[in-house]
């Protein structure tokens, strides 16, 4: 194909065309300069351009990670301190609890009644519905308070209620040793917490413990003489028993102490009765699903309810732990089983399925200075597990005699913080170390605002004076730096707040 040949006509070099009488000759800048210089701008534009779209994507995602729980707001150029009293502190640790939304208070005449949790702008409850008489003889007036055996949860069979237990019993303790004053009247009360309104109530016998199943509710108790602990399953309209089901109570567990804390309490469709040594999971009709859970010589075990599931974290005399979440039907063929404690990080859900573990303790010394050779995964240090197989992804040892005390899941890394670093930066798919902090951690707190993660340091390090050191996540280097003030030490976040605790009086203040 004929092309259209054109004459290109060089500029540079032309004649030039003679100025008018007694007028210098005119200079003509080169083209190609204007084009360059066009050029240069362009670049310029486009890089700025480049920047702007960098930056704008960082705010963008700082902002995201923002509402992460256990992310703080930016820090200023300076710490701010703001000393809190202990019930703004209370207010802060209960802020993100999942707690129910009435609780039972004592009157000073001993009389029982279920308060919404909830105040309005008068600073009073918003609701009190007296359930319990004043107290009779065989119970003192002004001696019990709603810690004691009376409580609330939150019930499951419909919304906005709650399932409670009140009693007029008191729990006492003497030289250590709880002691049970038993009830003269319990009863089970069922309330809406809008409003407050009774929808169901009955009597029942002794009971200090209580949980809520869809249209049931579970009433416990553990008898002294007997040594046995009974749970009743009621119907939560009528109060008729349902079922029942009894267990001995472990040796050297105390009976006037087995309701403090989550004797009895509900994961999805299934119930769990515990007790120092053992722990037992039924289904909704109280057939028995587990019964291995914490039982066996030197064997302490404990569970609690972490994102729907039940996790049960095991302990041998020698120290070794386990942790093992249940599968939703309590069948073990499907369970997760993990070694090492289960750690709950700030993690922003960039490596989705992601477990992590701590096993504590310390290395032999003999294995410390070397003379001994260490086997593989041995030691304190942090795992990581895929939730959806339970394999094990990778083992780091950060030192040969402590395990990390924090992590943060962050942009697929995890950083972690021990006595032997400040901070440490783990490749979270790898676990291979990215970037290590130079000054030596102290336990003291780690946390994170989405630009940076920050820990404590002493600066000197034999010296008292602490520091704030917020390094860049990327390549570990130092982007800020603040003292705290004298006695101010240990930080932690409650919800999005950063806290730092006084060691010399106990008392907390809030940092900005």
């Amino acid at each position: 194909m004929a092309r259209d040949m054109r004459e290109v006509e060089l500029l540079d070099g032309d004649e030039q065309t003679a100025p008018p009488d007694g007028l210098a000759p005119a200079r003509r800048r080169p083209r190609w300069r204007w084009w360059v210089a066009c050029g240069v701008v362009v670049a310029v534009a486009g890089l700025a351009a480049g920047q702007w779209f960098v930056d704008a994507r960082e705010r963008a995602v700082v902002a995201a990670l923002a509402r992460v729980d256990g992310v703080v707001p930016p820090l200023g150029d300076t710490v701010e301190t703001s000393p809190l009293s202990t019930q703004e502190v209370e207010e802060y640790q209960l802020a993100d609890l999942d707690l129910p939304a009435a609780t039972v208070t004592a009157g000073a005449d001993g009389s029982r009644s279920v308060v919404s949790s909830h105040v309005g702008a008068d600073g009073q409850p918003l609701w009190s519905v007296p359930v319990l008489a004043p107290a009779s003889a065989g119970a003192s007036s002004g001696d019990a308070g709603p810690s004691d055996v009376s409580r609330c949860v939150t019930g499951a069979g419909k919304d906005a209620t709650a399932v409670c237990v009140v009693s007029d019993a008191v729990l006492t303790v003497s030289d250590s040793v709880p002691l049970l004053r038993p009830a003269t009247t319990t009863k089970v009360v069922v309330v809406g917490t809008d409003d407050g309104q009774v929808l169901s109530t009955w009597a029942t016998g002794p009971a200090v413990a209580v949980a809520s199943l869809p249209g049931v509710v579970l009433t416990g108790y553990a008898d002294e003489s007997s040594r046995v602990v009974t749970v009743v399953a009621h119907d939560e309209t009528t109060g008729a028993e349902r079922w029942r089901y009894t267990m001995p109570l472990s040796e050297g567990s105390a009976a006037a102490a087995w309701g403090i804390g989550r004797a009895v309490y509900t994961v999805g469709d299934l119930a769990v009765v515990t007790d120092e040594m053992a722990m037992t999971v039924l289904d909704a009709d109280g057939r028995v699903v587990r019964d291995d859970l914490g039982r066996g010589d030197g064997v302490a075990a404990y569970g609690y309810v972490l994102d729907g599931a039940l996790v049960v974290s095991t302990m041998t005399r020698s120290g070794e732990a386990t942790t093992t979440v249940l599968a939703p039907d309590g069948d073990p063929r499907s369970d997760r089983v993990y070694t090492g404690d289960l750690m709950t990080p700030v993690d922003d859900g960039s490596v989705p399925g992601l477990v992590l573990t701590i096993t504590s303790g310390s290395l032999p010394l003999a294995q410390q200075m070397g003379d001994e050779s260490t086997r593989p995964g041995r030691g304190p240090g942090l795992r990581a597990y895929d939730s959806a197989t339970g394999e094990e992804l990778w083992y780091a040892r950060l030192s040969t005699n402590a395990g990390p005390t924090g992590a943060i899941v962050l942009r697929g890394r995890v950083y972690v913080t021990s006595t032997a670093a400040a901070v440490v930066a783990l490749d979270a798919r790898t676990g291979r170390r990215v970037w290590k902090s130079a000054d030596t951690g102290t336990d003291l707190g780690m946390f994170t605002d989405g630009r940076w993660v920050y820990s404590v340091v002493h600066r000197p390090l034999s010296s008292d004076d602490a520091w704030l050191v917020g390094w860049d996540l990327r390549s570990g280097a130092e982007r800020w730096s603040a003292r705290l003030p004298d006695g101010l030490e240990a930080v932690t976040v409650e919800g999005h707040t950063l806290l730092a605790i006084d060691f010399t009086n106990g008392r907390s203040s809030h940092l900005s």
